[in-house]
């Protein structure tokens, strides 16, 4: 009963998946799956010429990014992905 985000590498397609994370159901979404539907990952700078990708300088300071995952259903609640302390 869990829905998942994979993480896929694009470099090397025979690579097989991994999964990124895997979501239960939440009391509220109990007649519906509870799929997670979005993966942002984001340095905090809103402006179209910094959006992650569009350079490679914004792609160094990886440091400063923050990954959340939307849920559908039930709660419809926001994660934020963080490392381990």
């Amino acid at each position: 009963m869990l829905d998942s985000v994979w993480a896929y590498d694009i470099c090397d397609p025979e690579a097989p998946a991994k999964r990124l994370l895997a979501m239960g159901r939440d009391p509220e979404a109990a007649a519906e799956d509870n799929e997670p539907t979005g993966l942002l990952v984001s340095d905090g700078d809103p402006t179209v010429k910094r959006l992650l990708g569009t350079s490679s300088t914004n792609m160094e300071n990886r440091s400063r990014w923050r990954w959340f995952v939307t849920q559908q259903h039930g709660d419809n609640l926001v994660y934020e992905i963080a490392k381990a302390r």
